[in-house]
């Protein structure tokens, strides 16, 4: 299984979705990402989520914005998807568009990840 174009293709998915939401039609997209390392996250990781608690803790992500094809290179490792993903607008204007993407430290295999009721699982727009 492919995890990043399945990623892309949900990321694609909730993006049209907020942007049906909130009457938008701008197709320049920054995403940014906002780890979730509450306590409550932090204490659920396995072994395998090791990987990325280091990185998320640093604030590596949190200071820059991705596309699409960058979001789901980064956050689709060969053990699965983050656990769950939440999506929501920031701020746009006629050309582009700033979404929030509260994102799990948890990677999980595609039968465990939250949201499955969307059509674009983990992610779930807020």
């Amino acid at each position: 299984m492919n995890y990043k174009i399945m990623l892309s293709n949900s990321l694609k998915a909730a993006i049209n979705e907020l942007k049906e939401k909130n009457n938008i039609t701008c197709t320049q997209y920054h995403i940014h990402i906002y780890p979730d390392t509450s306590e409550k996250e932090l204490s659920r990781l396995s072994s395998k989520d090791l990987y990325y608690k280091t990185a998320f803790l640093k604030g590596k992500y949190e200071l820059k914005t991705f596309t699409i094809e960058e979001t789901a290179k980064i956050f689709s490792p060969p053990m699965g998807l983050p656990l769950w993903m939440e999506m929501s607008l920031l701020s746009h204007k006629e050309s582009e568009m700033h979404i929030k993407l509260k994102i799990s430290i948890r990677f999980r295999k595609p039968k465990d990840l939250h949201n499955k009721e969307t059509s674009h699982p983990p992610i779930r727009v807020l």
